[in-house]
């Protein structure tokens, strides 16, 4: 944590204080009401700091904690606006701040600023089963955004937003040369910046959307060998590196054009359509400097460059209708359409290297929906969808050459065919009793010819909740269940993607989730309990087979895939009123994940709060974290985390 956050955070804190006694003192003020709280966190942490810092970060020192106010305004400045907001969370060093502003004048204009800045940290090096990862991040992120929305006559809005995202830091990952596997230092910086503009016209039965946006996108793209690196002691191959540098910065700039319509022409018939035009331009360069020795034992140097630009373009509609044949009964129905070209070149040391591929998406819904009551419907239909690969085509030659190889030569499918059929047919229940609500969703489908080999010939996915709402009790449950399977006849060649070589290769997965959320509200007492289950299972027993080559003749291998996980949360909280002025509450949350990665988790949090006559408000919190690795244990830590706070709330 950095001193200057931290005098900047009591600073403001005290200001925030000073102004609420004077806000105190001025009782015929009215129109001021919100909160804030700021103290001091103590940190006690034991085991793997590394992953505390992953999971949580939380660090000791000063922070302000809340700032909410409102301000309404009075007299004069009625005529410049109606309300402020102001709003800051976890301000002076913690891992997530937020901040937003509010400045609105009702049916006139609104202003809308939002900041948030995480910090995002990864250093595990152990896992379960000799698992070892060498990568790490440290990064800041940072996401602003602006919005303003004026109203020019009671059906014309016009709007402008900005949003601008940034991410910096250092990272830490691993890179192949000479069969050599070394860990390189990547800086990070990526800086995004978006700006729409646009206008909503309503009138009657219609209404209108039309918006431009821009973006701007920069990504530094580097990394580099801090040193000397080799295989250590005992390794298969003499390689080392002397030096290692690769840049590959590179930009684009996109522009869409975004149309959306609601209509509703006759009293029986509803139409919504949108349509999304982008164009996308992409620049690149490209440097590579190495030296060492190979694989061979051989001295060797590397020194490359070039530049890249790409194109991309991309045409999304859709179309939906409801035609209302009877009271009861109303045809439901959708188009939609999606074409996707990309062309591009990378040029390095006068070898020049052109892709041109593309592909088009056609999707056709039809059903019927029926009323059997105002509180129950059934909704069944079917869904038609064709993806057609366009020109996959690459080529390597010398620079200038532009002509593209067949389409058998780059981007196979999977079962040497360019068209993907999906056919699926769904259901939907809706049943609303009471102070019951219960929804039922059902899916199933098929693909043709999937693209790749990791794509599904099959699926189902089945999805049913229910809600009970009765004075201050509260109950929810709800249950999926997906099922997706490749049954491609025929066995992965490693190099040419699929043959007819009599391997079976079917791989199958599924997913089953359930939770359960109880709640009960009072005066004096709140309190909540929750259960989540997943289950996730995946198996395949894939035959991969390779051509020959100069370390041997042609072969297969079997490469077995079993994955299984389970993962529980139980979660419970509870306070309670005591008296005028004292208010307890607790919090505790248990994970636990079996299968590959065996984990166990537990959190536990109380609190204490006192008002005092006047508003002021001081409370103290305990946090207790408890993580463990049930197979390696390298990651496990406890955490105890104390917090003292003090704040004033005006109503």
């Amino acid at each position: 944590m950095k001193r200057p956050s931290i005098l900047v955070s009591a600073l403001l804190a005290a200001l925030v204080f000073s102004q609420a006694l004077a806000l105190q003192a001025q009782d015929q003020e009215k129109n001021f009401y919100g909160n804030f709280t700021f103290g001091y966190r103590a940190v006690d942490t034991s085991g793997a700091t590394d992953k505390y810092r992953e999971h949580i970060n939380l660090e000791k020192g000063v922070r302000l904690f809340n700032f909410n106010l409102t301000y309404l305004a009075t007299n004069d400045l009625k005529k410049l606006f109606d309300r402020i907001d102001v709003n800051v969370y976890n301000f002076g060093g913690d891992p997530f701040e937020t901040f937003s502003l509010s400045i609105q004048k009702y049916g006139a204009y609104k202003f809308q600023f939002n900041r948030r800045k995480s910090d995002y940290f990864y250093g595990d090096q152990v896992g379960p089963r000799g698992f070892f990862d060498t990568n790490s991040f440290d990064f800041s992120r940072i996401s602003d955004s602006g919005m303003f929305s004026l109203t020019l006559t009671k059906n014309i809005n016009v709007f402008l937003n900005f949003d601008r995202y940034t991410k910096s830091g250092s990272s830490v990952t691993t890179f192949d040369i000479n069969r050599l596997e070394i860990e390189t230092d990547k800086p990070l910086s990526e800086k995004l910046t978006e700006v729409a503009f646009g206008f909503d016209l309503h009138i009657n039965r219609y209404s209108l959307v039309f918006e431009e946006r821009i973006q701007d996108y920069k990504n530094s793209n580097s990394l580099f060998l801090p040193g000397y690196a080799d295989g250590g002691p005992g390794a298969a191959y003499p390689a080392s590196l002397d030096y290692f540098r690769l840049n590959q910065p590179y930009d684009f700039k996109s522009n869409f054009h975004i149309f959306r319509i609601n209509a509703r022409p006759l009293d029986n018939l509803i139409v919504k359509g949108s349509a999304l035009l982008s164009k996308q331009d992409t620049n690149l360069t490209y440097s590579e400097q190495a030296g060492g020795i190979d694989y061979l034992d051989r001295s060797f140097t590397t020194d490359l460059s070039g530049t890249g630009k790409f194109k991309r373009e991309i045409q999304l509609y859709d179309l939906d209708l409801t035609y209302l044949l009877f009271d009861k009964l109303a045809v439901i129905g959708a188009v939609r359409y999606n074409n996707f070209d990309q062309t591009g070149s990378l040029t390095i040391n006068g070898v020049r290297e052109v892709a041109d591929f593309g592909f088009g998406t056609l999707g056709i819904e039809a059903g019927l929906q029926y009323q059997f009551s105002p509180r129950l419907t059934l909704t069944a239909g079917y869904r038609h969808e064709k993806r057609t690969l366009k020109n996959p085509g690459s080529e390597e030659g010398e620079d200038g050459d532009e002509e593209l190889a067949p389409p058998d030569a780059y981007f196979q499918p999977a079962t040497f065919a360019e068209k993907t059929v999906r056919n699926s047919l769904f259901g939907n229940v809706k049943w609303d009793f009471k102070n019951v609500k219960l929804t039922l969703d059902y899916q199933h489908g098929n693909y043709d010819d999937p693209f790749t080999l990791i794509s599904p010939t099959l699926f189902d996915r089945l999805r049913a909740t229910a809600r009970y709402q009765r004075k201050g009790f509260s109950a929810s449950a709800g249950y999926l269940m997906t099922k997706t399977k490749n049954d491609i006849p025929g066995g992965a060649d490693f190099r040419i993607v699929y043959g007819e070589n009599g391997y079976g290769d079917v791989w199958k997965a599924s997913n089953n989730q359930f939770n359960l959320r109880l709640g009960y509200n009072a005066a004096k007492i709140n309190a909540s309990a929750g259960y989540s289950h997943i289950d996730f299972k995946s198996d395949t027993d894939r035959r991969v087979g390779f051509d020959p080559y100069w370390s041997g003749p042609a072969g297969t291998f079997l490469w077995p895939i079993h994955y299984q996980g389970k993962s529980t949360l139980l979660d419970a909280s509870f306070s309670y009123v005591l008296d005028k002025g004292w208010k307890v509450g607790a919090y505790v949350n248990s994970y636990t994940n079996s299968g590959y990665w065996p984990i166990d988790r537990t959190m536990l949090k109380g609190y204490l709060e006192y008002t005092f006559p006047g508003g002021y408000i001081t409370q103290i919190g305990y946090r207790y974290v408890n993580f463990k690795e049930k197979d390696s244990g390298f990651n496990d830590y406890k955490a105890n985390i104390l917090e003292f706070s003090f704040g004033y709330r005006w109503e």
